[in-house]
């Protein structure tokens, strides 16, 4: 299966993907609880994160823009939480403001080094889900071994995170527990 590195004409197709795969996810339900607004509200969203990527990391999308996985670049001097908040403040919309604190209380479990984030990674429907997965894992894997940095995510189901275990990724510590919002299991990755 091909992939590719998106751009920024591929944004609006990203962003919906993205909201149709997410739209019932435990988290995101408990971020935008509202169903009238959340598919809207995660369009946005996701607009948010992807513009950030598309200059602090990508996105990288299969041929048949059937997945997608968004993905930053953190270190001191090219992402910090303080760029993403500062973003949030100058699109604010209130259903940010949770989004906007699950953030900044994810960002302390990060890495203290330079690393990539799996921001998110969504496959609507799963008739090919893991070999689309896996495509997308694997051209990221080539470029967090060519930087030689370890890649990191949290995972919103322990099964996943079991899945994860299969394509390099270890337990990377305790389940992360924040208030209102249900458990995380982070992951890394060293690079290869």
């Amino acid at each position: 299966m091909n992939v590719r590195d998106a751009t920024y004409s591929d944004i609006d197709m990203v962003c919906d993907l993205l909201a149709d795969a997410f739209y019932d996810d435990v988290l995101i339900k408990s971020a935008f609880p509202v169903p009238e607004r959340r598919k809207d509200a995660l369009r946005s969203f996701f607009r948010i994160y992807g513009e950030i990527a598309l200059k602090k990391g990508g996105i990288i999308i299969d041929e048949n823009n059937s997945g997608a996985l968004m993905y930053l670049h953190y270190d001191s001097e090219n992402i910090t939480d303080e760029i993403i908040l500062k973003q949030f403040q100058d699109e604010y919309s209130p259903d940010y403001a949770v989004m906007a604190f699950l953030m900044h209380k994810l960002s302390a479990y990060h890495p203290k080094t330079p690393h990539y984030y799996i921001f998110v990674l969504a496959i609507p429907g799963q008739e090919y889900g893991m070999d689309v997965i896996g495509a997308l894992l694997r051209r990221l894997h080539v470029l967090q071994d060519k930087a030689g940095i370890p890649c990191y995510a949290e995972c919103t189901a322990m099964r996943v995170q079991k899945l994860a275990s299969r394509l390099g990724y270890q337990h990377a510590g305790f389940p992360l527990c924040i208030e209102g919002f249900p458990e995380l299991y982070p992951i890394l990755r060293n690079p290869q």
